[in-house]
């Protein structure tokens, strides 16, 4: 009996109260989201201008859950978007400004430690100066495929751009650079 009082409790009174409790978090959840999505766009002017129309759109989207499921929307084509809002502001990823403002600072982490490797690398190695694991770098690695610094060459990866290169080891202090290279060449 008292498993039939708890079960019942559960389906009739706690469970339509979750439901309800999620439903009313919904839309609060999404206007985070969509306004989160828009300050990684990574142009000022683009993310005020998308955060007011995104908004916006939410508030026409019927229903609670379709809010949310919009907004998931938005941040799944962020990366898209970001691509699309760089090659229109004419900021080639053939430049430093490029790079930076299309990029998150862990890609630009994992860039000047491929940096230290050179123009062609392996990335084993890169997980080894960044004393990771291969498949912690992927995200960072795939980010800079898309972007085109990064191309699948032989079995690593190579910098498209050499002076993208250039100017991420150049960011690296001279005593780093060194212990780093010495650091690798004695782990392999």
């Amino acid at each position: 009996m008292n498993g039939d009082v708890l079960l019942f409790l559960a389906t009739a009174v706690v469970l339509p109260l979750l439901v309800t409790e999620f439903g009313d978090w919904c839309p609060w959840l999404a206007a985070r989201l969509v306004r989160w999505a828009a300050r990684h766009l990574g142009d000022p002017a683009s993310c005020e201008r998308y955060q007011e129309e995104w908004i916006a759109n939410l508030n026409e989207v019927p229903g609670k859950l379709a809010r949310l499921a919009a907004a998931f929307g938005y941040l799944a084509n962020l990366p898209r978007m970001r691509l699309s809002i760089r090659h229109r502001s004419g900021t080639p990823m053939t430049t430093w400004a490029g790079l930076t403002a299309a990029t998150t600072a862990p890609v630009r982490e994992v860039l000047r430690a491929a940096a230290l490797l050179g123009v062609e690398f392996a990335v084993p190695d890169l997980a080894t100066v960044l004393n990771r694991r291969v498949a912690d770098l992927l995200p960072a690695i795939n980010e800079a495929r898309a972007i085109g610094v990064l191309a699948e060459s032989g079995n690593g990866l190579v910098f498209r751009h050499p002076p993208i290169r250039a100017a991420l080891y150049d960011e690296i202090p001279a005593p780093v650079r060194t212990a780093t290279r010495w650091g690798t060449i004695l782990t392999r």
